[in-house]
């Protein structure tokens, strides 16, 4: 009691038990436990129940008994991490927490993943990194009984506009797809939140080109990870009959329904900012290639495509040279944040017809 130990920029390896009655301040450091036998994090440990970065290397499992906020990576080396609903993935500002998937280990239970969205204003695309999550989880975060549906699906299989109201609670947040959620009419700051059992390994979803008149092979999908990952990783990704282009919207601020969309293709940002690294609880949408329709497509993944960048500041890929180009937009005068943009380069494999790239 009366003592104190602070963990700055540094790892503290644990492999006994952990009792603390005094001053335990992890919040700009590294905990590992690396016990030999099975382990256990009580509750209130650590000062404000907050530690930055999490590593498990204990193949006979760390059990965590009370609730823990992590801002940085959780990151499973070996063995089980059982959370027993009592980890949170902190978003702010600064950076979204993310559980790393190059361990060999599990988390088991239920998580929360925050996601810090700078205003909430209009209409995000959204994804879950949970397994059976449902609509109930964002109950709290948009206003499921607005007179205008607050949430759509996708169905790029329809004959009108492929969007679907989707505001049943019990309806699930399906991993793999994406979903516009209307935060509301402030511009304020604001945090989200879903919880559920993180999804790990190898995933995968069959789109379709249906060639509708509205729709035209386009599927809102999204990021299945509690981590960022990169479209442009060497390996991990298999995306048959997938056009080498992401599409991001960005809501209006002037207009709660609006929005344009940046694209990110063939390794060129339409606007600087779109990149191939997609955020964790990201959606987007992605093309499945023309030809004899209906086109199925594969789109799947595994943990070789996670990153471990907690600000996802990449404007381009490292694998891409640079090429000269021209970057255009179109805005209305009393919206100029909602820019549409386009960019103009020369390509010396493009072809006369359509490149799907």
């Amino acid at each position: 009691a009366g003592s104190s130990l602070l963990i700055s920029g540094n790892t503290l390896q644990i492999a006994g038990t952990i009792t603390n009655n005094g001053t335990f301040d992890a919040s700009n450091g590294t905990i590992l436990m690396n016990g030999s036998s099975a382990q256990t994090i009580g509750a209130s440990v650590f000062s404000s129940n907050t530690i930055m970065n999490l590593t498990i290397s204990n193949a006979a499992g760390v059990s965590l008994l009370g609730p823990l906020n992590v801002t940085g990576i959780v990151n499973i080396q070996n063995g089980n991490f059982a959370s027993a609903g009592n980890l949170t993935l902190v978003s702010s500002a600064s950076g979204t927490a993310l559980i790393d998937g190059s361990g060999a280990g599990t988390v088991a239970g239920n998580v929360t993943m925050q996601r810090y969205l700078p205003s909430k204003f209009g209409y995000k695309y959204i994804s879950s990194p949970f397994q059976s999550a449902t609509v109930n989880e964002l109950s709290d975060d948009i206003d499921l009984g607005a007179s205008f549906p607050p949430l759509f699906s996708y169905n790029e299989g329809s004959a009108t506009s492929g969007w679907v109201d989707y505001i049943t609670a019990a309806d699930p947040l399906s991993r793999l797809l994406g979903y516009a959620a209307n935060f509301g009419s402030s511009g304020v700051p604001f945090t989200a939140d879903i919880t559920g059992t993180v999804n790990n390994g190898p995933l995968s979803i069959t789109l379709y080109n249906n060639n509708n008149p509205y729709t035209l092979g386009f599927n809102l999908v999204g990021n299945p990870y509690p981590s960022p990952v990169n479209w442009d990783a060497g390996s991990g990704w298999t995306k048959t009959n997938i056009d080498n282009a992401l599409y991001y919207f960005k809501a209006s601020t002037t207009d709660e329904y609006g929005g344009t969309y940046s694209t990110y293709i063939n390794g060129i940002s339409s606007d600087g900012q779109a990149t191939a690294i997609i955020p964790s609880m990201q959606g987007f949408f992605i093309h499945v290639s023309d030809g004899s329709y209906p086109v199925t497509g594969t789109l799947g993944f595994n943990n070789s495509v996670r990153v471990t960048d907690l600000m996802h500041p990449f404007v381009k890929s490292e694998e891409k040279s640079q090429l000269p180009l021209i970057r255009l937009g179109a805005a209305f005068t009393d919206d100029p944040a909602s820019t549409d943009p386009m960019v103009i380069y020369f390509d010396e494999k493009a072809q006369t017809g359509f490149d799907t790239y």
